[in-house]
């Protein structure tokens, strides 16, 4: 692939994932009106798996190790029919503003330290767990494998 080639791809991710996390934004802040729907999930899920995809294929295993906790943390819930709890709806933000962020350093040519993101993948597990399970300890929670920790 051409560089010109490589380089318009990587503008038309960057495109791509600005769209995408707009519209997961937006369908959040349905969910927190309460206007939930098996459809609005189901577009989310899709949404971030996409996400998910273009950024394993660009090599930002940062993004893609975000986006699949958030998608891992909405398959029970479409599997159930369930309504998401405002506490995993708030950690989904959380996540989806780390998305943005990497996607804008990236886009920047800033370096990108993930071991600070590894928060919002410990706040979407403990999102998804039952109200009345402990959080994860400290010791406990995911950390980043070293190869993301090479920023791209």
């Amino acid at each position: 692939m051409s560089q010109n080639s490589q380089d318009g791809a990587l503008q038309e991710y960057f495109s791509e994932c600005s769209e995408l996390t707009q519209r997961v934004s937006e369908h959040l802040q349905a969910l927190e009106r309460g206007e939930y729907s098996a459809d609005l999930i189901d577009s989310i899920y899709r949404d971030i798996h996409t996400i998910k995809g273009s950024s394993q294929l660009f090599g930002f295993k940062p993004i893609a190790e975000i986006t699949h906790v958030m998608e891992s943390s909405l398959d029970p819930i479409r599997k159930s029919g369930g309504v998401p709890e405002r506490r995993l709806i708030q950690a989904l933000f959380r996540c989806l503003d780390a998305v943005e962020e990497i996607v804008s350093a990236v886009q920047s040519g800033g370096s990108v330290d993930e071991r600070s993101y590894q928060g919002v993948i410990v706040a979407v597990l403990e999102a998804s767990l039952p109200a009345d399970t402990a959080p994860l300890a400290k010791d406990h929670a995911p950390v980043l494998s070293e190869e993301s920790l090479a920023a791209r």
